[in-house]
């Protein structure tokens, strides 16, 4: 398990099991939340790391803070194959993780989550790889794929994954945004607005944001999974805050 993830997943529990006796009065709790968001909340104009005080008074501050909004997004399909899942099951999960991510259409989501959740409940020699998705469009042809929109998901190679939108997803070990900047190059992350960060800083940023329920339910999910799972729940995570806190700009 990523070390982020285990840091946050460990941390919510005891938080609310250790806290819940200490009410804060509402102007405290205003004061912190502000002071908070100045410190850590920001991304950083270069990229140094944060405090790991400033990280660890973040992660336990989400739990009690429930101002913080929860996130209205909502999926239906297992964000982690099965353990003996077929080839479909799996490219399809990562395709409906993807159209999550950037934040397809409503219909275009539902088309691959019901055919994921159909091809992942088949063994391999039960499996026939899907040829059309139900609105007619081609879903693979060879080992390449289509999103029902009719734009390439997977080319044959298997190292690049596209979004929805066409932009770059995945090529070999790195992830990007669907507005196109680097999510992940090696072993360092980014903001979506391009600035440097670290893996715990991006997660703890992202679920202040989306509310700790949220990134509690989608971060147990992927504990035990491989890596990909788990860099896609936190480009999910980390997509999703980048939105809807431009959306909260907005006037």
């Amino acid at each position: 398990m990523k070390p982020a993830i285990r840091t946050l997943i460990s941390v919510m529990p005891l938080r609310v099991r250790h806290g819940k006796n200490k009410p804060v009065s509402n102007n405290r709790r205003k004061t912190d939340s502000i002071n908070l968001k100045v410190s850590c909340l920001l991304p950083p104009a270069s990229c140094l790391l944060p405090s790991a005080f400033c990280l660890l008074t973040l992660v336990l501050s989400l739990v009690s803070n429930k101002a913080l909004a929860n996130t209205d997004i909502q999926s239906s399909s297992s964000l982690t194959p099965p353990s003996e899942a077929t080839e479909d099951c799996i490219d399809l999960t990562l395709m409906a993780g993807l159209a999550r991510i950037a934040g397809a259409s409503p219909n275009l989501i539902n088309l691959v989550e019901t055919q994921q959740l159909d091809d992942c409940q088949i063994s391999e020699e039960e499996a026939k790889s899907l040829v059309r998705w139900s609105n007619g469009e081609s879903a693979k042809i060879g080992r390449v794929w289509y999103y029902p929109n009719g734009l390439t998901a997977k080319y044959w190679s298997g190292s690049v994954w596209h979004y929805p939108n066409g932009k770059t997803a995945i090529s070999k070990s790195n992830w990007y945004y669907p507005n196109g900047q680097t999510a992940k190059y090696g072993s360092g992350w980014h903001y979506p607005d391009g600035n440097c960060s670290s893996e715990d800083d991006l997660l703890s940023w992202a679920c202040s944001i989306l509310g700790e329920e949220h990134c509690e339910t989608v971060l147990s999910q992927v504990a035990d999974a491989d890596d990909l799972w788990q860099e896609m729940a936190i480009m999910e995570l980390t997509w999703h805050a980048y939105v809807k806190s431009n959306s909260q700009r907005r006037p």
